[in-house]
């Protein structure tokens, strides 16, 4: 393989790399929420579906989008939906972003990446990502950067996973009731 070669290969891994695709399942990573709780991502998952959204307050669109992440989080909790919003802020700035939460009376999840980790091994690096995850971790659907109208189609995903999740609940709970 000649030297051009194998720099393209280089770049294009580099260019490539980090960006969790549909039809993945994502990695059990633990986490840290604001509030101190440990977590990670099955654990999230394992009632049903999660959105994964990386955002920081400087950022208007992803501020723009926090509010219907906010409505979906209380609308869907009771069956089994949650919101995780990962903060993208330095250590410095962490008591401005509890400024804003509290400020906003935020009720989702809220962890923070401070050193890029999670945000370089699911995102194509744009702010906000929005990644959609059905119960049991598989990636459902990406949404990179908002614009106004995004959480329309947002709800539609959400809704559509609620619907299956729903549906599997009742198969199994008829499968389960015959078998007694």
């Amino acid at each position: 393989m000649n030297k051009y070669a194998k720099i393209f290969l280089l770049l294009s891994t580099i260019a490539l790399g980090g960006k969790i695709d549909i039809g993945e399942k994502i990695p059990d990573l633990k986490i840290k929420l604001m509030d101190g709780t440990i977590t990670s991502f099955h654990k999230l998952v394992e009632d049903g579906p999660l959105i994964i959204d990386f955002w920081a307050t400087w950022c208007e669109p992803c501020k723009s989008i926090m509010e219907f992440h906010n409505q979906y989080h209380q609308e869907y909790f009771k069956e089994g939906f949650k919101v995780l919003m990962i903060n993208m802020e330095r250590k410095g700035y962490l008591e401005k972003v509890k400024i804003f939460l509290e400020k906003n009376d935020f009720q989702f999840y809220v962890a923070t990446d401070q050193n890029n980790a999670l945000f370089n091994r699911f995102t194509k690096k744009e702010m906000p990502t929005a990644i959609l995850v059905a119960k049991g971790g598989e990636v459902k659907w990406v949404r990179n950067g908002y614009i106004a109208g995004d959480e329309v189609e947002m709800k539609n995903q959400i809704d559509i996973l609620l619907e299956n999740n729903i549906e599997w609940l009742r198969i199994n709970f008829n499968k389960e009731t015959i078998m007694r």
